[in-house]
């Protein structure tokens, strides 16, 4: 799309797709964080290894987001190679909560 000519109309930005993935994880993170009380406490974020960069945002912008908002001790990022791509799990001391990228909309799913 960068070789001139090519673009009809419209905005054009190269990393387009990566914007829009890391929105999409940070509304995940959040939803899940508000099933919570992550207030002070260590959360932990698991994800596939694929996911991790779009979890935390361009220029860590999601993290600085999640810890503003949510106050939590520390949030720890981990990549598990037996999660599928789209998934993101979080743990907050003994609870457990998981969601797909489309459970966001659930009409896509």
């Amino acid at each position: 799309m960068e070789i001139p000519g090519n673009i009809v109309a419209g905005p054009f930005h190269p990393a387009f797709r990566s914007l829009v993935d890391a929105s999409i994880f940070r509304d995940m993170a959040s939803s899940l964080l508000s099933g919570t009380a992550p207030e002070g406490r260590t959360v932990a974020f698991t994800m596939s290894e694929q996911d991790v960069s779009d979890f935390r945002g361009h220029k860590n912008e999601n993290l600085r987001f999640l810890t503003e908002k949510f106050q939590p001790k520390e949030i720890q990022v981990t990549n598990d190679p037996e999660s599928p791509r789209g998934w993101l799990t979080l743990q907050v001391q003994d609870q457990t909560l998981s969601m797909h990228r489309t459970g966001l909309c659930p009409s896509l799913s």
